[in-house]
């Protein structure tokens, strides 16, 4: 009695869908974009496709989301940036001090093939958020009670 309640209703609830469904189907979804079927044919030719072929392929939306944004304070590139700061405060803590273009060029014959930093104001940025105003500001905001 249950097996054939159970039967029942997956009988009437699932079916395997046919060629023919999935033509209307797809045909209903280009008739809501405004295409009738000399559209659908035209498109067929210029992608070497079948109307019949054309019309059974997949049409569900797949695309590629944005990643979401960082939160607002969340550090963006704090490893990488920390160790661009200590080569620039080497160099500037030396007798003569360095300039910030012979600091680059400094980085650029060691590391080469370094993206991050792509001119001397990257290495300027990475030692002030490090060493300079703003660590300074966040040095007070922590001794804050």
């Amino acid at each position: 009695m249950k097996d054939d309640l159970l039967k029942q209703a997956v009988r009437m609830s699932c079916h395997r869908i046919t060629k023919d469904e999935v033509i209307a189907g797809n045909r209903k979804r280009f008739s809501q974009l405004g295409l009738d079927d000399h559209d659908i044919q035209v498109m067929a030719d210029a992608v070497g496709l079948e109307l019949e072929d054309l019309l059974l392929l997949d049409s569900s939306v797949s695309g590629i989301s944005r990643p979401k944004p960082s939160k607002p304070g969340t550090p963006g590139r704090k490893d990488e940036t920390f160790d661009i700061a200590v080569f620039a405060k080497e160099r500037r803590d030396r007798e003569p001090q360095m300039t910030w273009d012979e600091i680059y060029r400094d980085w650029m014959r060691t590391y080469p093939d370094d993206k991050p930093v792509k001119d001397k104001e990257c290495i300027r940025e990475a030692h002030r958020r490090f060493f300079g105003d703003k660590y300074k500001a966040r040095k007070r905001a922590s001794k804050k009670p």
